[in-house]
C-alpha cells in the first residue's frame, strides 16, 4: 500500500482531498468515526463485543496518537490481533507516571520531577520555580502549565488532576533552551536517526503551544550523535526492539540535552510530512508493515533542505471558510496545505494544539528563503467567520 493514507469519516465528503507523504498538496483531516484517545481499553473491548464484530476485525491500529496506542495495544492483545507493542510497554510510553520511573532507573537524562494525586503545593518546597504541571496521561499540551508561584501551582494542579484519567499529576522544574522533536526508526534494537526538527511556541508566560516545526534544528556539531544515544538509551530502558520513536528533547545550546518525554509512535498531525521531506521515510506505510510483519524497515535517505511547518491559530469564533490556500499552492509560495477544521468548527483560544486551524509546509535552499515565503503566505491567507470576519491570528507567525 505504498503512498495510501486510509481515513474514515463520519460523513463521506465529496471534496475530501487527502495526500499522502508522497504525494503533497492540499488536504483535509476529517472527524474519525471512533477517536480511541476518548475510550478506554475496557470500554473499547465493551462496544465491540456490542457490536458482534469481533470475528471480522482483522487489525486495529494507531500511527500517531500518543493515548490511542495503549488503547489499541490492550485490546489487540486481548482479541489475539497484531500489534508491534504489548499492553505493558504501551502503558509505560505513554504513562509519564511509568515513563519517568524507567528514566529515573535507567539513568535517563530529565528534568527533576514528582508524580502525585495530592494539589498540596508544600511537597514541592524543594523545586526551584518556576515549574511545570501536566495530567500524566493527555494528548496535545492539554492541561500543561508553567506556573511561577504556589497559588498558581495549587490552581494548575487541581486542573490537570481533572484532565487525567487516572487524576495522577506530573510537576517537573522548568528547564530554559530550545525544544526538538526528534523521529527515530528502531530496527533489530538499533535505533537510527530519521529526523531532528525545532519545535517552537507560541509565545506565552504559561502555555506551550507550538506554532512551528523547522529544520534543521540549530544545534551544535557533535549534538546529533549524542541525541541518537540518548534514543538508544531509551529504546534498551523501554525494550523496544522494532519501533517508532518519537523523542522531545530540551537542548541548553551547548552540548547537553535532556529529556521532556517521548513515545512508541510517529509524530502527529503532518510529521509523517516532516520525516519524508527529511529522510524519504514514509513512517505511515512503515508502521503498517510493522504491525503486519513485525519489522520496521526503514531507510533513510537525508535531504539536504531547509523546511518549515507553520500552524495557524484563530481569534474566537465559528470557522466558515479559509481563502487563499490552493492559490498559494498554484504559484509555489508553499508546498503544501492541510486544514485541521472545518465549516461550523469553534475557536475559543490558542490553548493546545488542537486548537490549530491549518498548517503550511514550505521547503527551500536556506532559512531566510522559507521565512520569507511563510511570511508572505500567512498575509494573503483568509480565516473567515460566521459573520464574514478575517480571524486569523497572523501576530503568531509573523512574529519570528
Amino acid at each position: 500500500m505504498p503512498g495510501a493514507e486510509n481515513i474514515s469519516c463520519k460523513k463521506p465528503d465529496p471534496e475530501l482531498r487527502v495526500t499522502s507523504a508522497k504525494n503533497p498538496g492540499m488536504s483535509t483531516f476529517p472527524p474519525p468515526v471512533l477517536s480511541l484517545t476518548e475510550r478506554s481499553a475496557d470500554d473499547m473491548k465493551k462496544a465491540l463485543v456490542l457490536a458482534g464484530g469481533i470475528p471480522q476485525i482483522e487489525l486495529i491500529i494507531t500511527c500517531c496518537t500518543d493515548q490511542a496506542l495503549l488503547t489499541v495495544a490492550d485490546v489487540s492483545g486481548a482479541l489475539g490481533l497484531p500489534c508491534y507493542i504489548d499492553a505493558k510497554t504501551a502503558r509505560n510510553v505513554t504513562n509519564k507516571r511509568y515513563m519517568k520511573q524507567v528514566f529515573r532507573e535507567a539513568g535517563i537524562p530529565t528534568a527533576k520531577f514528582l508524580i502525585t494525586t495530592d494539589t498540596d503545593p508544600e511537597q514541592f518546597r524543594d523545586f526551584r520555580y518556576p515549574l511545570v504541571v501536566k495530567p500524566v496521561d493527555c494528548n496535545s499540551s492539554k492541561g500543561v502549565i508553567k506556573v511561577y508561584d504556589r497559588g498558581q501551582l495549587a490552581a494548575a494542579m487541581e486542573n490537570a488532576a481533572a484532565l487525567s484519567r487516572t487524576h495522577d499529576v506530573i510537576v517537573e522544574e522548568y528547564m530554559t533552551g530550545v525544544e526538538l522533536s526528534c523521529d527515530f526508526a528502531v530496527r533489530d534494537g538499533v535505533v537510527t536517526t530519521l529526523s531532528l526538527s525545532e519545535s517552537q511556541k507560541v509565545k506565552s508566560d504559561k502555555k506551550f503551544v507550538i506554532c512551528r516545526s523547522v529544520c534543521p534544528p540549530r544545534i551544535k556539531d557533535g549534538v546529533a550523535e549524542k541525541i541518537r544515544n540518548v534514543a538508544q538509551q531509551i529504546a534498551d530502558a523501554f525494550g523496544l526492539y522494532n519501533s517508532p520513536l518519537l523523542i522531545q528533547f530540551i537542548y541548553d545550546g551547548d552540548e547537553d540535552v535532556s529529556v521532556i518525554e517521548f513515545s512508541a509512535r510517529t509524530g502527529g498531525a503532518i510529521k509523517y510530512r516532516l520525516v519524508w521531506n527529511m529522510s524519504h521515510v514514509d513512517v505511515v506505510d512503515e508502521v503498517v508493515e510493522l504491525t503486519l510483519n513485525g519489522r520496521f524497515d526503514a531507510k533513510p535517505e537525508y535531504q539536504d533542505v531547509h523546511l518549515r511547518n507553520e500552524f495557524l491559530y484563530c481569534e474566537n469564533g465559528e470557522l466558515d471558510h479559509v481563502e487563499g490556500l490552493e492559490e498559494l499552492l498554484r504559484d509555489g509560495t508553499v508546498n503544501g496545505t492541510y486544514l485541521f477544521k472545518t465549516k461550523g468548527d469553534r475557536f475559543t483560544g490558542v490553548n493546545s494544539s488542537g486548537d490549530r486551524v491549518a498548517a503550511l509546509v514550505f521547503l527551500g535552499e536556506s532559512d531566510e528563503e522559507v521565512r520569507r515565503r511563510c511570511h508572505e503566505a500567512v498575509r494573503r491567507i483568509r480565516v473567515i467567520d460566521r459573520d464574514g470576519k478575517d480571524i486569523l491570528k497572523r501576530e503568531i507567525n509573523l512574529a519570528d
